[in-house]
């Protein structure tokens, strides 16, 4: 079992030998991403893009793969991927970091 203090890591694999390692994020790294005034400083119809964007930038260690030869993981390089990629790890990172397993079992469970 973890504990606080191993933070659990998660490869996702984007297809065509590209992965993409993923780490659960703490507190303190929501309370960045709360934090960050770019991300209220936009229009209410982009805020899930915004917050998608941080999340990412928060949650990605490492990548690797043909798709990402000669660009190591930074801001600028998550800038830089296309949208459906973006898209992709901050969902498995919001799943990942922000539910705990109990709470993904439960939505998952047959209510009949």
């Amino acid at each position: 079992m973890a504990t606080f203090w191993d933070l659990e890591e998660k490869q996702i694999d984007l297809g065509d030998g590209n992965t993409v390692t993923i780490r659960k994020l703490t507190f303190a790294d929501m309370a960045k991403i709360w934090a960050d005034a770019e991300l209220f400083g936009g229009p209410e119809q982009t805020f899930q893009q915004r917050f998608a964007t941080a999340l990412t930038k928060q949650s990605v260690i490492a990548w690797s793969g043909p798709g990402f030869e000669g660009r190591g993981v930074s801001k600028e390089n998550i800038d830089a991927l296309p949208w459906r990629i973006v898209t992709k790890i901050s969902e498995v990172a919001s799943d990942f970091s922000i539910l705990d397993d109990d709470t993904k079992n439960a939505s998952s469970a047959d209510t009949k």
